[in-house]
């Protein structure tokens, strides 16, 4: 990601934390940042780069505190591209040149294809198909009030959306990553059960598989071949073995039918408090 974002910035903060934000108490308390920070080959990339280091409670305390840095040294725009994220150099062009023009703008969004298991799977998203709208590809700095609300979210008002797609790959791993992620990201505490998500969504996937999304499961319908030509930094995410889907058998489909009306309860109920907590968080900073 880094050497895909580098010619195309003139700086990037990198945040690095010691462990995982407080979602999970137990991963907060027991796992520990796996990525050595000599392994990120800054030295070799076109751009300035600054570490940050911190120990944030939560996904938005993070992006936040790169905000602050951003408008406090001057940046217009702070571009959002987490690790698993990638746009072609053709979509990096256009995507400067429409910062340059959007003078009135204070959040840029681009779609995105949503990667499950392989670069050869592509989510399928309730009413848009493979492509949706991403939360965010740039937040104005300078001059400026905007800030994350909620991990991604933003209070911003004035937003254009470009489409230019970013290839996020944030599902394409192997069982045991997957596992670390389900239990130590910001979605950790909106998951009905994290285990059983693993065993019966992620495991045991196949064709048929529908409510993919670990916390908001109706966004996700389904996986299915990604029809369109792959970027070539997408041969660095295929997997050295094939994904073999798997048939669940009588036990694992009824306990899959009762997840679906479960969590789908529990995401309303989230969304709920997802908008409460927004609306008040925007009327403190007014």
């Amino acid at each position: 990601m880094l050497k895909n974002a580098a010619p195309n910035v003139d700086k990037i903060f990198i945040a690095y934390p010691p462990r995982p934000w407080s979602y999970s108490t137990k991963a907060r308390e027991y796992l520990r940042n796996p990525t050595a920070l000599e392994s990120l080959e800054i030295d070799s990339l076109e751009c300035a780069v600054e570490i940050v280091n911190g120990d944030w409670e939560r996904d938005e305390d993070t992006r936040n505190c790169l905000l602050k840095r951003a408008r406090e040294q001057g940046y217009d725009w702070m571009v959002i591209q987490d690790a698993d994220e990638f746009y072609t150099q053709e979509s990096w062009a256009r995507l400067r040149q429409k910062m340059n023009e959007a003078s009135n703008s204070e959040l840029l969004i681009t779609p995105w294809y949503n990667f499950w298991k392989s670069p050869e799977y592509v989510v399928v998203n309730r009413g848009t198909g493979i492509k949706t709208l991403n939360e965010g590809f740039a937040v104005r700095a300078k001059e400026s009030n905007v800030m994350f609300t909620f991990s991604r979210t933003t209070n911003a008002s004035y937003k254009t959306v470009i489409d230019e797609p970013c290839y996020h790959y944030g599902y394409v791993m192997d069982d045991q990553a997957m596992i670390r992620k389900i239990n130590s990201w910001a979605h950790a505490n909106e998951m009905l059960s994290a285990r059983l998500w693993y065993e019966l969504k992620w495991r045991r996937w196949n064709p048929n598989s529908i409510y993919l999304h670990p916390g908001s499961p109706s966004h996700w319908l389904r996986a299915e071949r990604f029809p369109l030509h792959q970027p070539a930094f997408a041969a660095d995410f295929m997997p050295s073995q094939g994904i073999e889907p798997r048939e669940k058998g009588i036990y694992w489909n009824i306990t899959e039918a009762a997840w679906n009306g479960l969590s789908w309860a529990q995401w309303k109920i989230g969304s709920l408090k997802k908008a409460i907590r927004a609306s008040l968080v925007n009327r403190k900073n007014k």
